[in-house]
């Protein structure tokens, strides 16, 4: 950051704890519409402020990592201080968004995708990029939101759960004789072919506390209590790995 923008950012600071507090309600609503506008920037910023404060390898886990300058995308680079590793890494690296490229197309692609537009209207609409581009980074978001959990909630936590039905789309075993379940392959948009909650679903509870922080986990097994009709009986319990990652 150059000094001019320090400056302007410290008497930005200065107006802003001035300010009374309808301003500070007029400032919220900004603040908020700009970051939606540029969540990738945001994003980033925020990546750039976890890994520089914990500075922790994602090669072999050591923290301290030194500073290694810039990337040809102005990204911090990091460097392992240990002398087996001595490895460079930078926000990304680890993550679903590593060696992705175009980040400033990021943010015009974010928009249409969260507004569930497909590949191809998405492509259509002039962002610039191919659309085995758009295929893969849709992907590629989907596996970061995935992976974006709070690992400890806390104070005031609200819960709620829903579900989806099962999908092997794209699986290669529907061509090569050998499905991933004992079924034939379903139609696009097919529901479940059970009334209630089955196999056929997979439960996702979706946690959020008031500190913003927010969990996703997903169940891969749905078990019915045994001895009971599927409606109008209580809730099936979930597997292993999901109490493991509740606890």
């Amino acid at each position: 950051m150059s000094s001019l923008e320090s400056r302007r950012l410290n008497h930005l600071e200065s107006a802003i704890r001035a300010a009374s507090g309808e301003q500070i309600i007029t400032i919220e609503r900004l603040v908020a519409e700009v970051a939606s506008m540029r969540v990738a920037e945001v994003a980033l910023a925020r990546r750039t402020e976890v890994t520089r404060a914990e500075r922790r390898c994602p090669h072999c886990g050591t923290a301290g990592a030194h500073l290694h300058g810039k990337d040809k995308n102005n990204r911090q680079r990091f460097r392992c201080r240990t002398s087996e590793c001595r490895r460079s890494f930078n926000i990304l690296t680890g993550t679903p968004m590593a060696r992705a490229r175009k980040p400033e197309k990021w943010g015009h692609y974010l928009s249409p995708m969260t507004d569930h537009h497909s590949v191809r209207k998405i492509t259509a609409a002039g962002i610039g990029v191919n659309h085995t581009t758009v295929w893969r980074w849709r992907h590629r978001f989907l596996k970061a939101v995935a992976q974006d959990n709070t690992a400890i909630l806390s104070g005031v936590i609200e819960a709620d759960e829903t579900f989806f039905v099962r999908s092997c789309k794209g699986h290669r075993g529907w061509v090569k004789g050998r499905p991933p379940e004992p079924r034939a392959a379903r139609p696009r948009a097919w529901g479940a072919t059970k009334r209630g909650l089955s196999g056929e679903q997979v439960p996702v509870l979706t946690a959020l506390d008031n500190a913003g922080g927010s969990t996703k986990p997903s169940c891969h097994r749905w078990q019915q209590p045994r001895g009971r009709s599927t409606a109008g009986s209580p809730p099936g319990r979930w597997s292993a790995p999901m109490a493991r990652r509740l606890t």
